[in-house]
C-alpha cells in the first residue's frame, strides 16, 4: 500500500525511530541526542547492533560530550566482538566523565578480554574509589588478580565481595577455584558446597566439585 503524499513530505524532515514501548517504527522530527541514544538502546535490545551504533553515532555527532552515548556505543561494539573499538568508546566516555563507574568497569572488562590485566586492575581500583561497597567490583578485580597469578589477593577480594553479598554464587565458586590453585582442597570444596547451597544447579561448581 502506498503512503499518502503528505506522509512522504513528512518523511523528508523526520526520522524513523523505534518506539521503546511497542517496538514499532515511529516518526520523530529532529530527534534530540537523548532520543537518539534511547533509540540505540532499543535497537541493541532487538539485536540490531549496526543500527544501534549508527543511532549512538548520531547522538554523539549532535552532542560530542555525551558520556552515556559513548559508553553504550562501547557496549554494543563489545557485544559484536569489536573490542578495540569498544575500548576507544569507553575511553571517550571517561575523557568526558572520569568518574563514570559504568565506563570504568566496562573498559576494565574489555581490557581483561584483551589480556591487558594490569590496565584493567587500574580501572577497577578507580571504580572502587567511587563505589567502595560494590560487590561486583571486588569480584571483577578478584578474577583479574587470579588471572595474573595473584591468587591470595584474589581470595581477599572474593571475601570482600561475599561480605557485601553473602549469596554471591559466582564469587563463592571462583573463590573455590582460587583455593584449588593453591592446592587447598578442603577450602575449595567448602566453597563449592556453599555455591551449591546458594544455587543448586550451578554447573561449574557441580563440575569442579566432582573433579576436585
Amino acid at each position: 500500500m502506498g503512503a499518502p503524499s503528505s506522509s512522504a513530505n513528512v518523511a523528508d524532515s523526520s526520522d524513523v525511530l523505534i518506539d521503546p514501548a511497542s517496538g514499532a517504527a515511529m516518526r520523530v522530527k529532529a530527534p534530540s541526542p537523548q532520543i537518539l541514544m534511547n533509540n540505540g538502546l532499543v535497537l541493541c535490545a532487538l539485536n540490531r547492533h549496526e543500527e544501534a551504533i549508527e543511532s549512538f553515532d548520531r547522538a554523539i555527532k549532535q552532542k560530542s560530550k555525551y558520556p552515556e552515548a559513548h559508553n553504550n556505543r562501547g557496549v554494543v561494539l563489545d557485544a559484536i566482538g569489536r573490542r578495540e573499538e569498544a575500548l576507544a568508546s569507553y575511553r571517550q566516555a571517561l575523557a568526558v566523565k572520569p568518574d563514570f563507574v559504568d565506563a570504568l568497569v566496562n573498559c576494565g572488562n574489555v581490557l581483561v578480554q584483551l589480556n591487558r590485566h594490569d590496565e584493567a586492575l587500574t580501572l577497577y581500583e578507580r571504580a572502587l574509589k567511587f563505589r567502595p561497597k560494590a560487590a561486583g567490583l571486588f569480584y571483577n578485580r578478584a578474577n583479574c588478580l587470579k588471572s595474573t597469578g595473584r591468587v591470595a589477593e584474589a581470595i581477599a577480594d572474593y571475601d570482600r565481595a561475599i561480605a557485601l553479598h553473602p549469596d554471591f554464587a559466582e564469587a563463592h565458586c571462583n573463590r573455590g577455584v582460587a583455593f584449588l590453585m593453591l592446592n587447598q582442597l578442603d577450602q575449595a570444596l567448602a566453597c563449592y558446597d556453599r555455591t551449591l547451597e546458594v544455587r543448586p544447579n550451578h554447573i561449574e561448581a557441580l563440575y569442579n566439585r566432582g573433579h576436585a
